[in-house]
């Protein structure tokens, strides 16, 4: 009569189950186990021991391997303001606390059309961009994501449009005599 499973974990595959190796003993009413102790995108090898009541145990099972990954996202950002200038627009936002940060990105586009990628930015503490070379007296629509070290990107920020334009040239009229 089946009593339980003893369940081993290894870091090296083909190995043979010691109790050195052993991470649980399961009650044979489950037939699953979630194994929380592990690192994302670590390699781990395991196998399974059957025993009766008697204390005998069977053979190891095949192995089984493992490789969990990270499939959470890191928050969104919170754009804080859009500032139209010469041909530009300057951005700022609210910087990811998320501790496996990797980068911002910051999508925009003229308004009405589908934003494009147009910036990355590697340092977390870097909460502000500059996008240049836009057309003045056409209002752009931007957000920004954040993306961590499993590349998850977050859901887009909040949008922001603004209007990038020329300073106000100044005249001078000079009276010429004759």
């Amino acid at each position: 009569d089946l009593s339980q499973y003893i369940i081993y974990r290894s870091f090296v595959g083909g190995f043979s189950p010691t109790s050195a190796d052993s991470i649980a003993v399961v009650p044979k009413s489950k037939n699953s186990f979630i194994d929380s102790s592990v690192v994302n995108d670590s390699t781990y090898y395991y196998r399974l021991v059957a025993v009766d009541v008697s204390g005998n145990r069977s053979i190891a099972s095949d192995q089984a391997i493992g490789q969990p990954r990270d499939f959470t996202p890191p928050p969104a950002p919170l754009l804080l303001s859009a500032k139209g200038k010469d041909a530009r627009v300057e951005l700022q936002w609210r910087r990811v606390g998320d501790p496996d940060f990797l980068r911002y990105r910051v999508y925009g586009g003229p308004d009405g059309t589908t934003p494009v990628q147009l910036d990355s930015i590697d340092v977390s503490i870097d909460t502000s961009a500059v996008i240049a070379g836009l057309v003045n007296t056409t209002y752009h629509r931007f957000y920004i994501t954040a993306v961590d070290s499993s590349k998850n990107e977050s859901v887009p920020s909040n949008s922001l449009m603004a209007l990038p334009n020329a300073p106000p040239v100044s005249v001078s009229v000079a009276r010429v005599q004759s």
